[in-house]
């Protein structure tokens, strides 16, 4: 019998009053979920075009995710500018745990993408060549798109020096 992670444990235990409360959310409250399948980040790219952004990857497995969410949703509330897209890397992920993870790290958004291929291999080498599924991973994003990759947790202080560089450059 395998053990889940204390963190699983904790999200399937606070489930059933995330649903209660994602049940109650009006229409104008529905955080939309996309599949996220070969091409979908050019998709993004182009939603974003000539903005900064912020490309985080989790799953409900990764405790370290959890705290990068927490973390990316106070300093937004810092910093209103910090544009952060969410990717689970869970395949097929139900929506009811999407509110109960955004629930429990307090991570604000209208829009999630979920993993929806078979292989998600393929996703991961069009994400990045070096990348094999570890997590978090992270990638930086400025206004021309240029791209910086971080596999493991990202701490407030790089995002703030890249919050940083990124005015910089649009001034």
């Amino acid at each position: 019998m395998s053990k889940l992670p204390a963190f699983s444990i904790l999200l399937l235990l606070t489930l059933s009053s995330v649903c209660l409360h994602a049940e109650e959310a009006n229409e104008a409250d529905k955080i939309i979920v996309r599949n996220f399948v070969s091409g979908s980040l050019q998709q993004i790219k182009e939603e974003k075009q000539g903005k900064p952004f912020i490309l985080s990857f989790w799953s409900v497995d990764c405790t370290y995710c959890f705290r990068e969410m927490e973390m990316f949703s106070s300093l937004r509330k810092k910093y209103p500018d910090l544009d952060v897209v969410l990717v689970s890397t869970d395949q097929d992920l139900d929506e009811q745990v999407i509110y109960m993870v955004l629930d429990v790290t307090k991570f604000k958004t209208d829009k999630v993408w979920v993993f929806a291929e078979k292989h998600p291999d393929r996703l991961y080498a069009e994400i990045d060549r070096n990348w094999q599924g570890e997590l978090p991973h992270t990638l930086f994003f400025n206004s021309k798109h240029e791209v910086q990759s971080v596999v493991g947790e990202v701490k407030p202080k790089l995002v703030k020096r890249w919050l940083q560089y990124i005015r910089k450059e649009n001034s």
